[in-house]
């Protein structure tokens, strides 16, 4: 009697060490599929707008525009009408990051800084081309 139920005890450790290592090795598969089976995906972009004062809509220029999720060092300045344009790999297809701030100080007028963030339609990815008109606040 002693030899069945220790034959049993036996079996059933088995069973559950088996059991514990098929899920140890579904895990792991499942962490490295996450972690390098995904794609990023990029798409290239042209991106353009102008730039205008929120309280008078005039044009602002010699503002810096970053795009901050873009692949490259993706920055520009607007011109004299306050237009600027910039063409980047963007990190993630379906939102832009950007970051405009005032650099010449007070020529122009003294704007605040302008962190935003844009949704890209399926359109414009397709098309590779977004425009983004800013307003700026005054400090």
């Amino acid at each position: 009697m002693k030899k069945i139920s220790k034959f049993i005890l036996k079996g059933e450790i088995n069973f559950y060490q088996k059991i514990i290592n098929i899920l140890g090795l579904c895990g792991t598969c499942f962490i490295i599929a996450c972690k390098y089976g995904a794609e990023d995906i990029t798409v290239n972009m042209s991106i353009k707008g102008t730039i205008k004062s929120k309280d008078s809509l005039q044009v602002i220029p010699n503002l810096n525009v970053k795009i901050t999720n873009a692949l490259d060092n993706s920055e520009t300045q607007t011109d004299e009408k306050g237009e600027y344009s910039i063409n980047t790999e963007i990190e993630q297809s379906k939102y832009i990051y950007m970051h405009v701030t005032d650099v010449d100080g007070d020529l122009n007028g003294s704007f605040l800084m302008k962190d935003t963030s844009v949704v890209l339609t399926s359109e414009e990815i397709n098309n590779q081309l977004k425009n983004i008109d800013i307003t700026l606040e005054r400090e």
